[in-house]
């Protein structure tokens, strides 16, 4: 929807969540109610997607001085291209991205989670690791019988790949991409 320069967009960002608004007008933004928030001062951009089995998280993280805000969607994977609300929240995200990059031409959006997220799943990650190989070793040096080790074996194995997924997949010393605000914005504009 526009009228001169502005443009709005509703959409649910979950099953179970009421419709969320997302405004602009011009480098102004309104999420939810919330705002305005000048894209101008935006300090840091984020585009963050995880997958689960059939659910997606579809994320634009974005941090201006002493405030954060994202505009999120979450959905099957499957039909995710045919589902009206996660059609308008690519629309809101991608009109968002370009007013961004108008408003902040130098703006690059980094691709995956922010670095506080990045090293609290690495945390996790590490604590499910350390956790699984202590277990393990608890259960190798109870000397148990073979239904019981069995038996403790999945959960364990289970524990150590979770972490090890965690670890490898937010390792926070790997730079990660960034890209121009304006061209992820043509790229999410076109299923």
């Amino acid at each position: 929807m526009t009228e001169s320069g502005k443009r709005t967009f509703h959409y649910k960002p979950a099953l179970m969540r009421p419709a969320q608004e997302v405004r602009l007008d011009g480098d102004r933004l309104w999420i939810a109610g919330d705002g305005p928030f000048e894209l101008s001062r935006v300090e840091v951009a984020a585009f963050v997607t995880h997958s689960l089995g059939d659910s997606q998280m579809v994320r634009l993280d974005l941090t201006w001085p002493g405030a954060r805000r994202a505009i999120g969607f979450n959905g099957g994977r499957r039909g995710h291209a045919d589902n009206p609300d996660a059609r308008e929240h690519r629309a809101a995200v991608a009109a968002v991205l370009r007013a961004l990059a108008a408003a902040r031409p130098d703006m690059t959006v980094t691709l995956g989670a922010p670095r506080g997220a990045r090293w609290t799943l690495f945390g996790f990650g590490v604590l499910a690791l350390l956790s699984g190989a202590g277990i393990g070793a608890a259960v190798l040096a109870e000397g148990l019988s073979g239904g019981r080790l069995a038996g403790a074996a999945m959960p364990v194995l289970l524990l150590v790949l979770i972490g090890a997924a965690l670890v490898i997949g937010h390792w926070p010393w790997t730079r990660r991409r960034a890209v121009d605000a304006a061209a992820l914005a043509e790229r999410i504009a076109s299923p």
